[in-house]
């Protein structure tokens, strides 16, 4: 793996826009950093807005090297996505910025700072419209109340939720 180059994940979704693969990195000069699992090895899924990151070499604790940009291909869909960020491990969430381009039908997602977005710390990347989809970036709308309480004696239940998000 060569330290310097920049690492981009590029990502061509099916017609339903899921996608997944694996991501496996390690310096390649022997034999042993394999034998010794000396490397780190992703695997990635996309659907619905959201990339999720699993670990699959639990020995690796830490990234050698991050992602510099992630490429969403074929994505004519998600050209008006408002809002994007990574959800680290540690429950934290950044923001990321986002841009699509219109003659790729391509949306980029990258850190702000220019900094690479670290693999060890990433759990997922939620993006979207804030219209349209569950803006995962914004905490307060994760949580909702009932506008009455349901009859829990019936045999079909059926509630009445609102979100506590200000635009929601």
């Amino acid at each position: 793996m060569c330290d310097k180059a920049p690492i981009d994940l590029i990502i061509n979704p099916n017609h339903l826009g899921a996608a997944q693969g694996k991501l496996f990195l390690n310096e390649g000069h022997t034999q042993a950093e394999i034998d010794n699992k000396l490397y780190e090895y992703y695997e990635f899924r996309l659907s619905k807005g959201t990339l999720s990151r699993w670990n699959l070499n639990e020995n690796n604790k830490s990234s050698r090297k991050g992602l510099n940009k992630i490429y969403i291909t074929n994505s004519e869909n998600l050209n008006n996505t408002d809002f994007a960020c990574m959800s680290g491990v540690d429950g934290s969430l950044s923001s990321l910025g986002y841009t699509y381009n219109a003659t790729l039908k391509t949306l980029i997602l990258y850190r702000t700072d220019e900094a690479e977005m670290n693999l060890t710390e990433m759990r997922s990347i939620h993006f979207g419209n804030s219209s349209s989809h569950l803006n995962l970036c914004n905490p307060q709308s994760q949580y909702y109340r009932f506008e009455s309480i349901p009859d829990l004696n019936s045999t079909f239940v059926t509630a009445n939720v609102s979100s506590l998000a200000p635009n929601a």
